[in-house]
């Protein structure tokens, strides 16, 4: 297995144009990485459908993520001079942070390079058309770039052509040992699902937290073990999380022992507990509780709402933080969701997702990828 062993994580952090409401935030936290995924890194995927297990390993183990999907990410803008003045071209357009490139002129834009591929092929001082997802939407923008003093067409944009960052691993299967973590997208989706190509998860160390406060979600500084290698493969983002299967399997990864996973109905407004790393490696056990249940009878990301009442995390925390998306939810010795949102105005609180419809969904990709 082909894999770069040496992996700097750069201070900017990706924009949050995923950003729910005014009062919520993805309790997810996302950074840029250089590096680049090898084709043999990703394992082969199996086409036999197996049933996923209802007795699933609760997990709280924070990883790294390593998407290479479909375009690529405007993550700032750079000011060009024309005329005595300085402009950015796409900024000026209409583009915005998070944006994602998907077409240039009508060709599809996969990683970086093929930008400055279409960009060459570019007459000067030639009009272009750049389709863009933005929150789950395509859009359509009209341009016209400058031309450098090496006559090099520029679009005044910093990309980035890969989504990395850290999260929490939610469950295990102990049979068929795949996975599932995070608890929501990574980026806006045009589709509820999405097969990802090229997707690796690591063994991630948590650094140090930055407290929450109110109005200002906190969040987890953590960096990729790349020496421990990888963990496993993403073969599937959508809404609801990142699903795949673990390519190293032993007694530590594993954990602890499978517990029963619970119905929607069966979720309740009492105590319950959660597994999550706030340092180095070391998943820990905390107290919290639900206090509200929304009835849901078909999938959806916002299930139930919990709120802290470990004194010795708050006390680390000041709430719920970013990298905690996907931390397991235990109530009553069953697997009930995932942490998946912090509540901006007040960080003790959050929502969490029915384990049932991350479950469902990654059977259903399963089944399908068959």
């Amino acid at each position: 297995m082909v894999f770069p062993m040496a992996l700097t994580i750069h201070a900017e952090s990706l924009p949050r144009s995923q950003l729910s409401q005014k009062n919520e935030k993805e309790a997810g936290t996302f950074t840029v990485v250089d590096v680049t995924l090898a084709q043999n890194d990703v394992p082969a995927l199996t086409t036999k459908v197996r049933q996923i297990s209802q007795q699933l390993i609760p997990s709280g183990q924070s990883i790294g993520m390593q998407i290479e999907g479909s375009g690529v990410v405007i993550v700032g803008f750079e000011e060009l001079s024309y005329n005595n003045e300085k402009v950015s071209p796409a900024k000026d357009a209409g583009c915005e942070v998070g944006d994602i490139i998907v077409s240039i002129n009508g060709t599809d834009i996969r990683k970086m390079s093929d930008v400055t591929t279409s960009l060459k092929a570019l007459p000067e001082e030639k009009d272009l058309t750049m389709e863009l997802l933005r929150k789950g939407e395509k859009i359509a923008i009209h341009l016209t770039p400058i031309q450098d003093d090496q006559d090099v067409s520029r679009l005044g944009l910093l990309i980035q052509d890969q989504l990395s960052g850290v999260g929490t691993l939610t469950y295990i299967d102990p049979e068929t040992k795949s996975y599932g973590g995070l608890g929501h997208n990574i980026y806006p989706l045009d589709q509820q699902t999405e097969n990802v190509e090229e997707g690796l998860i690591f063994y991630s160390f948590v650094d140090r937290i930055n407290k929450s406060a109110k109005n200002e979600p906190g969040e987890k500084e953590a960096h990729f073990l790349a020496e421990k290698g990888v963990l496993g493969a993403i073969r599937q983002h959508s809404v609801f999380g990142i699903f795949g299967e673990l390519t190293e399997v032993n007694g530590a990864i594993l954990g602890l022992d499978p517990i029963p996973v619970a119905k929607p109905s069966e979720v309740e407004v009492g105590p319950a507990e959660f597994l999550t790393v706030i340092s180095g490696e070391k998943i820990e056990r905390f107290t919290c509780e639900v206090i509200d249940v929304s009835e849901q009878t078909t999938p959806a990301i916002k299930s139930f709402i919990i709120k802290l009442t470990d004194e010795r995390l708050i006390e680390k925390t000041g709430g719920i933080v970013q990298g905690m998306s996907g931390s397991p939810i235990i109530q009553n010795g069953k697997l009930i969701g995932a942490v998946t949102h912090v509540f901006v105005n007040d960080p003790l609180k959050g929502y969490g997702v029915h384990l049932e419809w991350m479950l469902s969904v990654q059977q259903q990709h399963q089944e399908e990828a068959a």
